[in-house]
């Protein structure tokens, strides 16, 4: 693959596809609009608050990702300041804290598959990011006591 020396191989492989958003198949599901997409700066993240959860959007090329923004390993709201890149060639967010990375893809953490956060299927319209209300809950069956910990 040849790159552009003001593009990293990470936002290249964004731009190649090899790095997917999440897909989203509920039809009936219910949007919310956050924020203008130029408010995302390329390659970072940002936290917003929707219906009462912390979401962190992560801007990655042409694509928008969103995860829970609680970091269940330091248990506090910091994944939008995380360090944004690519491992095993899908974009991944480290967290700010211990530096656990967690796929933006997935949610699952790449230092310890048992632990994964919710992701937020993103999509935008009009130069604007709209969020999913209601998360999708990948592996939370086998890490229950995460969720828990969160509502608590």
């Amino acid at each position: 693959m040849q790159t552009d020396a003001n593009v990293s191989a990470f936002e290249q492989a964004m731009v190649d596809g090899s790095c997917d958003a999440p897909s989203d198949a509920t039809r009936d599901a219910t949007w919310v609009d956050v924020c203008e997409l130029d408010e995302i700066l390329p390659s970072a993240g940002v936290a917003c608050l929707v219906q009462g959860r912390q979401v962190a959007l992560f801007r990655v090329g042409a694509q928008v990702f969103g995860i829970d923004n609680y970091d269940p390993f330091s248990k506090t709201n910091v994944m939008a300041r995380g360090i944004v890149g690519c491992r095993g060639g899908k974009p991944k967010v480290a967290s700010p804290m211990y530096k656990q990375s967690f796929c933006l893809q997935t949610g699952v953490c790449f230092d310890d598959p048992e632990v994964a956060l919710d992701i937020h299927p993103v999509r935008v319209q009009a130069g604007r990011v709209l969020v999913r209300t209601a998360a999708m809950h990948k592996l939370r069956a086998r890490n229950p006591e995460l969720l828990s910990e969160r509502r608590a």
